[in-house]
């Protein structure tokens, strides 16, 4: 599939990020506001350990984007949900430095 159905996830077991105020929190208001249930969910601290759980035992994972296209793993494919999830970006700089122009334009 080139693009995953929200809805695939129903009764499957799935890899997801620990805290459940943060980004989970978006994954688990998209699954209910469509009446999805997940199988077990495995949840892990970063979202390069699910996709190190993803490599190891195959389960489908939500993570975040940056790490998804970032950070590629042999035998893992990315592939792009068909709903939107939140995810806030934070953005941290060094006090009384300019930012250069690339990093201000993220802001």
């Amino acid at each position: 599939l080139d693009v995953v159905p929200l809805s695939g996830f129903a009764g499957r077991r799935v890899a997801t990020l620990l805290n459940p105020l943060r980004f989970q929190l978006h994954v688990a208001k998209a699954l209910a506001a469509r009446g999805i249930d997940t199988g077990p969910v495995i949840r892990t601290n970063t979202a390069y350990g699910a996709l190190q759980i993803v490599r190891k035992t195959g389960v489908a994972a939500v993570i975040d984007p940056l790490t998804a296209y970032g950070v590629p793993l042999p035998g893992v494919v990315i592939r792009p949900l068909d709903v939107t999830v939140l995810f806030y970006w934070g953005v941290v700089a060094a006090a009384n430095r300019p930012l250069r122009p690339v990093a201000q334009a993220l802001i």
